[in-house]
């Protein structure tokens, strides 16, 4: 039982068994309860190889290095950019978010921090467009409908 302080005597696998014990004792069946050994898990580095690429002898394989981290482009930058280039950018930064995403699910590896200053470049970039649509003075709703009519004309089907 336990005390005021919260101690216990023994640990949980011997307590489990304690209470396997217990159970078999009443059914009249003799049970030893077996206490597991601690699951240790290894850390080790696979590296998948083209067909052909054999591991030298006494080199030890290397593990996959860590890509690099990508840089986030000024706004003084992008408002040099026309707009079919920041479209281009903003298409290029989807894809790149999507191929990061299947390399995250497959454990493969990958720079997290990619992720914000991706989504960041591809708002800035979208505000750029903006403002230039809201000189040129074109309403939201305007520029909505443009958007929806350009997905829908790009769609593959």
């Amino acid at each position: 039982a336990c005390g005021a302080s919260g101690a216990r005597k023994g640990t949980m696998a011997t307590m489990a068994a304690k209470q396997l014990s217990a159970r078999a004792a009443v059914r009249g069946a003799p049970v030893r309860a077996r206490r597991s050994a601690p699951v240790t898990i290894s850390r080790r580095s696979v590296v998948v190889r083209a067909e052909g690429e054999d591991a030298k002898e006494g080199e030890e394989a290397e593990a996959p290095s860590r890509p690099e981290t990508l840089p986030v482009p000024s706004a003084a930058d992008l408002r040099s950019k026309s707009d079919d280039e920041l479209t281009a950018m903003i298409e290029d930064a989807n894809r790149t978010q999507l191929q990061m995403r299947f390399a995250r699910s497959l454990r493969q590896p990958f720079n997290a921090s990619n992720f914000s200053k991706l989504r960041k470049s591809i708002a800035i970039a979208k505000t750029i467009m903006r403002e230039r649509e809201i000189e040129q003075g074109i309403k939201p709703r305007a520029s909505r409908a443009a958007k929806r009519k350009a997905q829908r004309a790009n769609l593959m089907i």
